[in-house]
């Protein structure tokens, strides 16, 4: 757990070295602190060695939708990925077209949690089906997204 240090998109190339050697790894918490979104490229060339990871924790560090769309091109290697918290990122419409791609590649995902960033219209429709098609889902957090109330019906 590297929560709430502090951590910037420096550090995040550091610690993906660090990562390189952790082919084991099955937790990764960095939540709260502030890669951005190239931190989250720097951590990507680890992530996608890590085959045993399960649950990724990035809530709270400003990736916005460049992050995402790296993050994208590197979790369907991760087979086992279960829980994913992409909440508190600046996420927007932008960002969706790269949620619907993790989301299909991720079949093992159980906890999805984006919330505290912003869709609307088109893009939360195409979330909502992304969404929906996520057979395993047994938890999903959107509180504070600003979505429309049609969203639910969306789902289905």
């Amino acid at each position: 757990d590297l929560s709430n240090n502090r951590l910037c998109s420096k550090e995040a190339a550091t610690l993906s070295g660090l990562l390189r050697h952790c082919k084991a790894l099955a937790r990764l918490d960095l939540s709260g602190n502030d890669i951005k979104a190239d931190g989250a490229r720097s951590l990507c060339s680890a992530l996608g060695e890590c085959e045993n990871l399960t649950d990724l924790n990035l809530r709270g560090n400003h990736i916005r939708a460049e992050g995402v769309e790296i993050l994208a091109g590197v979790l369907g290697g991760c087979p086992g990925l279960s829980r994913l918290n992409l909440g508190l990122n600046l996420l927007n419409g932008e960002a969706v077209g790269s949620l619907e791609r993790i989301m299909r590649e991720c079949t093992a995902l159980t906890d999805i949690r984006f919330c505290y960033n912003d869709f609307t219209g088109e893009p939360a429709k195409r979330l909502a089906r992304a969404l929906g098609e996520c057979r395993r889902l047994c938890r999903l957090e959107l509180p504070l997204c600003d979505l429309e109330p049609e969203f639910c019906s969306w789902l289905a």
